[in-house]
């Protein structure tokens, strides 16, 4: 069964997050392994090497969620037993700041 995961990024100009679906390890290793993985593919492989250059040399999760279905990397990501990876971005730049997940939904009577 696929795990999921929502990795968010911290920044005060826009709200920004990522959905990761994996299976194969436990949470506590994915991101060691997903790093191991990436970094021999952009050490290996010419698509790999482009990302990386593409990226300015900060490979992150919204450029990997553009890749993340490459051949060389998705055998890269089995052999450090990560058996599904799959990531999805979502922003917006222009979040009001007056709505979070725990706003009260029901006006006060007074």
């Amino acid at each position: 069964m696929n795990k999921r995961m929502i990795v968010p990024r911290v920044s005060s100009d826009e709200t920004t997050f990522a959905v990761i679906e994996w299976s194969g390890v436990p949470r506590q290793e994915l991101f060691h392994r997903v790093k191991r993985a990436v970094t021999e593919w952009v050490r290996t492989t010419e698509a790999g090497r482009i990302e990386y250059e593409n990226s300015s040399e900060d490979l992150n999760l919204g450029d990997l969620s553009n890749c993340d279905d490459d051949p060389a990397l998705v055998a890269l990501l089995t052999a450090n037993g990560i058996t599904h990876f799959d990531v999805e971005v979502y922003s917006d730049s222009d979040y009001p700041g007056i709505w979070t997940y725990d706003s009260q939904l029901v006006e006060s009577e007074d």
